[in-house]
């Protein structure tokens, strides 16, 4: 679609939203905090971006998520304790950003985590 800027807060009011994909774009900045609204979400696909910032905490809340896919960014730090409360997750693929340390050893707790692709 080549779309570009950061992602509009607005989102977060789509409360009805199942699926978020928005990858192979040219958005760039932090995912903003709305999006942690998004409750009913069951598949975040942000691969392919500028995004960067830390992996933001709130991703943990959003419980029916079974794919979260946001790799080849410059996403930066560590990978929260808090994606353990995914307990739907299925798919978690992360790899290609910069960040520093491996997934929590408590993510293998998931048990409906059938691939996972952190780091590289």
């Amino acid at each position: 679609m080549n779309l570009r800027g950061t992602i509009p807060s607005q989102l977060g009011k789509l409360s009805f939203l199942l699926s978020l994909d928005l990858s192979s774009n040219n958005f760039y900045g932090h995912l903003p905090t709305e999006l942690g609204q998004l409750h009913r979400l069951r598949i975040i696909q942000l691969s392919y971006n500028g995004l960067n910032g830390e992996i933001p905490t709130w991703l943990g809340n959003l419980h029916r998520v079974q794919r979260l896919e946001m790799k080849n960014n410059n996403f930066t730090g560590t990978i929260h304790q808090t994606l353990v409360n995914m307990s739907n997750l299925e798919i978690l693929n992360l790899e290609f950003n910069q960040l520093s340390v491996q997934a929590p050893s408590s993510i293998v707790n998931i048990s409906s985590l059938k691939a996972i692709d952190p780091i590289k």
